[in-house]
């Protein structure tokens, strides 16, 4: 007659190692050498004095669907409880 306790502690070891060794595996160091994607130069952020709000809207209201927005920083003040929303996108 089996102990039903020994048999589910059994079960439940054999699966606490399987575990382990499911997740030790995935940690192991590859020897493949990967490519590293070579970075961009150096993009210099200057402050926009742009409005942003106002930008998107004459793309917008000029009929494009694709706006693309300079790069740089932009100061957006908060209107109605949030700084931008874009919706129906």
């Amino acid at each position: 007659m089996e102990n039903p306790i020994s048999k589910s502690l059994l079960r439940h070891i054999a699966w606490v190692v399987a575990i382990a060794i499911l997740a030790l595996s995935g940690c192991r160091k590859s020897n493949a050498q990967q490519a590293v994607p070579a970075l961009p130069e150096k993009a210099v952020l200057t402050e926009q004095s742009a409005d942003l709000r106002k930008l998107i809207d004459a793309e917008l209201a000029s009929g494009k669907k694709r706006i693309v927005i300079p790069p740089g920083r932009y100061r957006v003040q908060a209107e109605r409880g949030g700084h931008l929303q874009f919706k129906n996108l």
